[in-house]
């Protein structure tokens, strides 16, 4: 499928473009929802842009224009609002609680009918049960988290996104994770997937020394847990042709490029090391979404090293 991105112009309009401008986005929701339809996960503003790149020929200047664009769209219902993926860390919680079901009675048979059908979740046994590995599943983008989702599940792992550089409480949950592990004597795994950038491979690298900082607050031995970085790697990116991001730009917009000596950072050993090896490009954990089933099958290469087909409930 071929997508027509919508006319971008400064300045004032001419009524004719106007219009042509509204049909153009129109066509460009239709086959967003329509892409979408074929997917079993949703993905962010952000994992959008590389599928518009693979299909449009968009170019990485305007990624954000399209970000703005599809977020616009979401806003203007021309998209659903929960088009993209959801950042559970952001969902709204308490407040009141209301029912759909108008009388009591109406609400017990809607009770009863959920209680008969708990049953078929019932599993006494759990897959950690019976092998030695206690692993976690580390993600730096929540695109990774709805791609990884099936893989997970089949392998009985957890997977939560550490949006970066993860927080004192994100490091304090994976080791109170671990403890259980731990205490029923596994060897304890984290396996990690990020960008292919200079922080992206500093935090791999440094993820021990961050639990490490946490330990004595979940009283467990950090160095018992094993960190093991499965993607992005550059042979990875190569062979499935994923998507180079020719600066090293950062986060923040205020800030120079890690390449510019002008950057805090710039003289660090992480970044000296990776402008030799690699140069002023990048690779964002994002692209993978374009090539979901190579992905999936980079987690399942990495997870089946450790889990036999033989140890799966299927």
């Amino acid at each position: 499928m071929k997508i027509e991105m919508p006319i971008r112009k400064k300045g004032r309009h001419s009524k004719a473009l106007i219009e042509e401008n509204k049909k153009r986005k129109a066509l460009f929701c239709e086959a967003l929802i329509e892409i979408q339809s074929t997917l079993d996960f949703k993905i962010s503003s952000r994992g959008w842009c590389y599928q518009l790149e693979d299909l449009a020929g968009l170019s990485k200047s305007d990624f954000d224009v399209a970000q703005n664009l599809i977020n616009e769209c979401r806003k203007n219902g021309m998209l659903p609002l929960n088009f993209t993926a959801h950042d559970e860390a952001r969902a709204l919680q308490g407040g009141s609680t209301y029912t759909d079901e108008e009388t009591p009675e109406e609400y017990v048979k809607y009770q009863v009918e959920q209680i008969m059908g708990t049953y078929k979740h019932y599993n006494p046994k759990c897959l950690q049960d019976f092998h030695n590995y206690g692993i976690v599943v580390m993600v730096e983008k929540i695109d990774l988290v709805g791609l990884f989702a099936p893989v997970c599940e089949r392998y009985n792992v957890p997977i939560f996104n550490a949006r970066g550089w993860s927080d004192i409480n994100s490091r304090g949950d994976l080791l109170v994770e671990m403890l259980k592990f731990l205490e029923q004597k596994k060897i304890c795994l984290v396996l990690y997937c990020g960008d292919h950038d200079p922080a992206g491979l500093n935090i791999s690298d440094m993820l021990p020394k961050n639990l490490k900082d946490v330990e004595q607050a979940v009283a467990v031995d950090s160095s018992l847990i094993r960190v093991e970085r499965f993607g992005l790697d550059y042979d990875f990116i190569e062979q499935n042709h994923l998507s180079w991001i020719d600066n090293l730009d950062t986060s923040n917009p205020d800030t120079p490029s890690l390449d510019n000596p002008k950057h805090p950072d710039h003289t660090k050993p992480y970044v000296q090391d990776y402008l030799k090896r690699f140069g002023v490009r990048k690779c964002e954990a994002n692209s993978l979404v374009v090539r979901h089933e190579a992905g999936r099958q980079l987690l399942t290469d990495t997870l089946s090293q450790y889990i036999s087909d033989e140890q799966l409930f299927e």
